[in-house]
């Protein structure tokens, strides 16, 4: 991509510019959502356990309707870090994706701000229970993906949202996007 970057902005600038990254695409570009979880706990047992923000889950669940298989949890099952030595560098061998959209907030939520997925291979239960794939059977393709343009519209409505508390009530809940990673796709080879 000859025409993207990534700058390190101060907190001054992004404040002054808004632009955290720049990517010019082509019409047939797409791009995929990952937002990465950590277990809790220090101890590699199952079930593994992880907790989702409403917050986040909602603004999430919203692009994927734009895209079903482009927005997905990485959920890694590496609590501790004799299991993530032991394992590197195949940390996909136990790292498992969880899909959004079938994952409706007022089922996963009820009225509660966040819940605890409890993860076994190829399950997560939150209420009700959800296929997880392993990571490494996650397929990108272009069909899959998300599309500039819609990816761009969410992103821009996401950063106006204003959150709950009054004290931030000016700008975007820093913990929405926090380990939010995409993957943008030009071409599939």
């Amino acid at each position: 991509m000859p025409k993207a970057y990534l700058r390190g902005l101060t907190q001054r600038e992004e404040r002054q510019e808004g632009v955290d990254f720049f990517v010019q695409l082509g019409p047939a570009a797409r791009i995929f959502a990952f937002q990465f979880k950590a277990p809790r706990g220090r101890d590699d047992q199952v079930p593994y356990r992880f907790t989702l923000v409403r917050e986040q889950h909602e603004r999430l669940h919203e692009l994927a309707q734009a895209s079903p298989y482009g927005v997905l949890y990485v959920l890694p099952f590496y609590a501790s870090h004799e299991k993530l030595e032991h394992h590197v560098p195949a940390l996909l061998q136990d790292t498992w994706c969880l899909s959004i959209v079938s994952m409706a907030p007022t089922d996963v939520f009820g009225t509660n701000r966040s819940k605890v997925v409890r993860c076994r291979p190829g399950t997560a239960t939150v209420n009700p229970e959800y296929p997880l794939r392993r990571a490494s059977d996650v397929k990108l393709s272009l069909e899959a993906g998300i599309t500039a343009k819609e990816f761009a519209s969410w992103y821009t409505e996401l950063r106006d949202h204003k959150t709950r508390s009054a004290r931030l009530s000016r700008r975007m809940n820093p913990w929405i996007v926090r380990g939010l990673r995409v993957v943008i796709i030009e071409s599939v080879e």
